[in-house]
């Protein structure tokens, strides 16, 4: 798998910067040999998707409904603990424990995961197959908790097929959720969005973008036609040699 997309990044070189990574839970039983299958086959990235916090034989799926206070302190007390490996760039689906107890144990437990990732500088994933396949999550009420905390937010595509790679409307849906919870906030498409073409920006300026980054592979007259065909106040970044 990992050699077939090493090669097809190369076959592509000219085109497209192709990364490999992996989502993962953090289980600290399993920590180590998965750092070390992590670096056998040089990967670039690992996120952190706490979907259990202990073996998937023992359960349960974080994603079951709970009212049990110790199962959201579990995920809770995991995840903090995973992060500060410095092993994961941030935290998929964070809002993923289904708990449907008392708020005020839901509200002071996710402030003190907010409040530790913010800490540590882990952004937290607002995640659109969630949207797209109506599941319990995005949650407001978590997103509330990040708002007031000040948490460093992504949009995670997530998909499991071609089909989920094209749904604009969930994408749309994840920005008004990032319009409605910190109005204020500009929003920044980072290089790894693969705008190639005036299409693209304008696209993602349609969906409320104020800031693109271009691709790193263009040549100064393609980044100049996008910059003379997208509107002013859409600000353009480039790239060069890993800077801006």
């Amino acid at each position: 798998y990992v050699d077939t997309i090493r090669s097809l990044g190369e076959e592509y070189r000219d085109d497209i910067k192709i990364y490999v990574g992996f989502e993962a839970e953090y289980i600290k039983e399993f920590y180590q040999k998965q750092m070390d299958m992590f670096n056998k086959l040089n990967c670039d990235y690992l996120i952190m998707g706490q979907h259990f916090t202990k073996s998937e034989k023992l359960g349960p799926y974080s994603g079951e409904q709970t009212t049990e206070r110790q199962r959201l302190t579990n995920y809770v007390d995991s995840i903090i603990e995973g992060m500060a490996t410095g092993s994961y760039k941030y935290l998929a689906h964070p809002d993923l424990i289904n708990y449907v107890g008392d708020d005020d144990i839901y509200n002071d437990e996710m402030s003190r995961l907010c409040n530790e990732l913010k800490e540590m500088d882990i952004p937290l994933e607002i995640n659109i197959l969630g949207i797209g396949e109506k599941k319990h999550y995005p949650n407001p009420k978590f997103w509330e908790i990040a708002a007031k905390t000040g948490n460093k937010v992504i949009l995670g595509l997530d998909a499991h097929c071609i089909r989920h790679m094209g749904d604009v409307s969930s994408y749309k849906k994840a920005m008004e959720l990032v319009k409605k919870y910190a109005p204020d906030v500009d929003l920044h498409i980072s290089v790894q969005s693969g705008i190639v073409n005036y299409h693209s920006a304008n696209a993602f300026y349609n969906l409320g973008a104020n800031r693109i980054v271009t691709a790193r592979e263009l040549s100064l007259s393609e980044i100049a036609e996008i910059r003379a065909k997208t509107p002013k106040d859409l600000n353009c970044d480039e790239v060069n040699a890993g800077n801006l």
